[in-house]
């Protein structure tokens, strides 16, 4: 198979990944190009470039950006553990299980990163909070593919996923420090909340991956 043929079938796979996911395909687009820039410009247009202005911008992509930015891959996940008969549309390897999650994730990640330009204009040292919340979702997509993985199911993750968000944001530290990250920012927050994360979900990428290899059915 040509390098050519071989890319166009796997764009062909995600089309159908994302066809098969119905109305969870649009949620991260949803949410993440639409709801959360219209908050932040309404939020800007009332306050203009003010503290608050940056605290809602920060708390509102803390907020949804991680837990979406793995959306399609929790919801990818769901064909290899949850759907029966997925066999019928995917060949299911742990390579191409893998392949799927990190080409979905590169995506979103790709899409996140391009609703966050206008901030750069408004905030500084934007670029800094943008490397810190791109290792956050890393640590998200490590924890969805680790507890998918072990539980076989979507159900939990989501759930997990969803307590770990209302965790951070009842967190009573002052200081934001790991394994929290809300409103975490600046080189400080990429130091001590960003990069443990990210080895965080380099170990729970591991050992999701050494579990499932022979789990695929």
């Amino acid at each position: 198979m040509s390098g050519k043929q071989g890319l166009k079938l796997r764009f062909e796979r995600m089309g159908l990944l994302l066809k098969a996911m119905k109305f969870n395909s649009f949620l991260p687009l949803i949410f993440i190009d639409l709801l959360v820039p219209l908050v932040n410009f309404a939020v800007y247009r009332n306050k203009g470039s003010s503290v608050e202005f940056t605290t809602t911008v920060f708390s509102m992509i803390h907020i949804f950006v991680p837990l979406f930015s793995c959306w399609w891959v929790v919801f990818s996940l769901r064909f290899f553990y949850d759907e029966k008969g997925s066999e019928i549309l995917f060949v299911n390897s742990d390579r191409n299980k893998l392949t799927d999650v990190f080409i979905l994730f590169f995506i979103m990640i790709v899409n996140v990163s391009l609703t966050f330009i206008p901030y750069y204009f408004f905030i500084e040292q934007f670029f800094l909070f943008h490397i810190n919340v791109l290792l956050v979702c890393f640590f998200y997509l490590g924890v969805a593919y680790f507890v998918t993985t072990v539980f076989k199911s979507i159900t939990p993750t989501v759930m997990v996923l969803v307590i770990y968000i209302l965790a951070n944001l009842m967190s009573p530290l002052s200081v934001t420090t790991f394994p929290f990250y809300f409103l975490s920012e600046g080189l400080m927050g990429i130091l001590y909340c960003g990069l443990p994360l990210a080895l965080c979900s380099l170990i729970l990428l591991g050992i999701g991956v050494k579990l499932g290899k022979n789990n695929i059915k």
